[in-house]
């Protein structure tokens, strides 16, 4: 019989797994779903709100925040079951959620602040994604060429070939950017 004395995180496992889950019947569990129940209706009710031009930055930024904290609760619960590192990963996102979330509430000159800085944070994102690649488009092409030129005849012609297309074409560095969804999964 296995008592977990030889595994340190045994412990921590066990106490991670008493975590409500969807089958307990204990009033924690029951709070925990009424909790994102509420998170949903929220969400719903910011979604159908009218917002001003002006304002619509904030209603999705609200919007955003909501989903993203039904999402991690969701990988939480996955986590503890089947993979403790997302647990980890998914409950440090929802720490640094309640951290933004607090401080875009406390004021306009708060939430414009994070939104300034948001918007530069992303800019500096995708500039350093479009240049990461286009350095590994041309990697894939120098080794695509490099392949080709171990091959012999019609296949080293088609390698070439096909390193040649690819290198003809600029690398996809546009993203599209949806705006959030609230999951009735999370």
């Amino acid at each position: 019989m296995d008592t977990g004395a030889q595994k340190p995180w045994y412990n921590h496992w066990r106490i991670m797994s008493s975590f409500p889950n969807d089958g307990a019947d204990d009033e924690l569990s029951k709070a925990f779903s009424k909790a994102l129940d509420d998170m949903r209706a929220l969400g719903q009710r910011i979604n159908d709100a009218s917002a001003s031009t002006e304002h619509v930055w904030f209603r999705n930024l609200l919007l955003g925040i909501i989903d993203c904290a039904l999402k991690d609760h969701h990988n939480a619960k996955i986590g503890i079951r089947k993979f403790v590192p997302l647990a980890a990963w998914a409950t440090r996102n929802l720490l640094e959620l309640r951290i933004v979330t607090a401080y875009v509430l406390k004021s306009a000159s708060h939430a414009n602040q994070f939104k300034s800085e948001l918007i530069i944070d992303v800019k500096e994102f995708y500039e350093n994604v479009s240049k990461s690649t286009v350095a590994g488009h041309k990697n894939a092409i120098t080794m695509m060429r490099e392949v080709a030129e171990q091959q012999q005849g019609p296949l080293r012609d088609a390698f070439m070939k096909m390193a040649d297309m690819k290198a003809a074409k600029e690398p996809q560095t546009e993203i599209a950017i949806e705006r959030p969804r609230l999951t009735e999964s999370s």
